[in-house]
């Protein structure tokens, strides 16, 4: 029998997984999914069932069982490789601007590195930079010649920072928060 003829009857039983299973079986050539604005970003139900069973694949091979609670991040999101990274006792720098400052005042930090340090009870050793504005300023391409002080933090713990009370959220909050007032006073007191 040909898959791309075959219907399949739906049942309320039915997984997810296997309903993924059976759109692929019955509709294998024709178009599931396309990605708007980009070319070349056309997938086929059968391409999208080998993408799944691609992940499932890597996701055994971590140990990951069926039913085990996972967050799957696209494969160039930051976190996914910094998550990876920090797992297998690598060190992550992390600038948590995301921006390089126009006058070398801090900016808003992300919560990047708090979730991170959270999530996987890590430390974070605040790091600060000040001159880096004067080297590579923003509104140029040129990198200059210029003098860049620099001074490390004593490490600390999310767990320290936050009342385990507190949603997630408002533990990423803290935890930025504290970082952010400890390197602004590292480069006040460079500043001096």
């Amino acid at each position: 029998m040909n898959p791309t003829n075959s219907k399949k009857t739906v049942t309320s039983t039915d997984s997810f997984c296997q309903l993924i299973i059976n759109a692929a079986e019955s509709h294998a050539d024709k178009l599931a999914m396309q990605v708007i604005g980009v070319e070349g970003t056309e997938y086929t139900y059968a391409e999208i069932l080998d993408a799944i069973r691609s992940v499932a694949f890597r996701l055994d091979q971590e140990g990951i069982a069926f039913g085990d609670r996972v967050a799957l991040i696209g494969e160039n999101h930051p976190r996914w490789a910094s998550a990876t990274g920090l797992k297998h006792g690598k060190v992550l720098n992390i600038f948590p601007e995301g921006e390089r400052t126009f006058d070398g005042d801090l900016n808003e930090f992300k919560k990047g590195a708090a979730i991170l340090a959270t999530e996987l009870d890590l430390p974070i050793v605040p790091v600060a930079l000040d001159g880096l504005y004067k080297v590579w300023a923003r509104s140029s391409n040129k990198i200059s010649l210029a003098k860049v002080k620099v001074r490390f933090g004593k490490p600390f713990y999310p767990k320290e920072i936050v009342d385990l009370s507190m949603d997630d959220e408002a533990k990423y909050q803290a935890v930025t928060a504290h970082l952010k007032q400890t390197i602004q006073t590292m480069i006040d007191e460079m500043r001096k």
